[in-house]
């Protein structure tokens, strides 16, 4: 079965919209793009994001459903596959935090925030003691529910510290 790079006609029309700069330069998608600023290509009868096919193409196979087309430039229109490297929904996350684009403020900084830094580091201090308190003992002590002192605990909230 052929790829789609492997088709003359369909590789043209991708080539026809990118504005094609120096190698280390960003690429845009100069056709339809989403809200989101992603590029998209119709092939055969099915709409395909562009910096994905850009990726499929310099690796020369189709990427698997779960994984993503990272850019290390953060510009969803570039399709420079200098600019692309395939990665997992954790590697995107991760870049995300790094790069400072988390969309909502961690910790203390979110007004939401029921504790404070010093309050988790409290209670994960409790849940290392052989003698600790449970946890609905500790969740009371700090006016939370238990499922937030879990969270801490599995550092799936408050993980940043």
């Amino acid at each position: 079965m052929l790829s789609w790079w492997d088709d003359a006609s369909i590789v043209a029309r991708f080539e026809a919209k990118v504005d094609h700069g120096g190698p280390d330069e960003c690429w845009p998608w100069t056709a339809y793009r989403m809200k989101d600023g992603y590029g998209i290509l119709q092939v055969g009868n099915r709409p395909m994001l562009a910096h994905r096919l850009a990726l499929s193409r310099k690796l020369g196979r189709p990427l698997e459903r779960t994984e993503l087309a990272l850019h290390s430039c953060d510009h969803p229109a570039c399709v420079n596959p200098a600019h692309l490297r395939p990665g997992t929904d954790a590697d995107n996350m991760r870049d995300r935090d790094e790069r400072g684009r988390r969309a909502a403020p961690q910790g203390e900084m979110n007004g939401r925030a029921e504790l404070t830094v010093s309050d988790v580091l409290a209670i994960r201090q409790l849940l290392t003691n052989a003698s600790r308190p449970s946890l609905v003992q500790i969740a009371r002590q700090y006016g939370v529910s238990k499922a937030t002192i879990c969270h801490i605990k599995a550092r799936r909230s408050w993980n940043h510290i």
